[in-house]
């Protein structure tokens, strides 16, 4: 990975997977199906400032991060989400969902790096 930390902590999805490959490798096609569609869709309610949308996305993006063990874009996108709903600190959104954006693209890269693994 280029000396780089790893982004996804695969030792966590390997406990909740219970090292059943298969299940590993669904969980990571879906991680890999559904992330750059919710990114894309978070950034675009972020620039619209659609707010409420933006709630909406941040929360239900919350647990897929949380289950590939990115907790701290869990973290993120929690403070996103609460301050879209409170309506505070909005002028700091893009500022918060850049990071989320790009340690998720690099979440993506690691993903399909290991599910090429998987399919050996």
């Amino acid at each position: 990975m280029n000396g780089q930390q790893e982004i996804i902590n695969f030792d966590y999805i390997n406990t909740i997977g219970q090292n059943n490959n298969d299940f590993l490798l669904k969980m990571i096609n879906t991680f890999l199906d559904q992330c750059p569609i919710i990114l894309a869709e978070l950034e675009e309610a972020v620039l619209s400032e659609d707010w409420e949308k933006t709630v909406n996305l941040a929360h239900r993006f919350v647990p897929s991060v949380g289950l590939m063990g990115m907790d701290d874009v869990a973290i993120d996108l929690k403070q996103l989400e609460n301050n879209a709903k409170n309506r505070m600190h909005l002028d700091q959104s893009m500022d918060l969902f850049l990071p989320i954006k790009q340690t998720c693209i690099q979440a993506i890269e690691e993903l399909e790096t290991k599910k090429k693994l998987f399919l050996i």
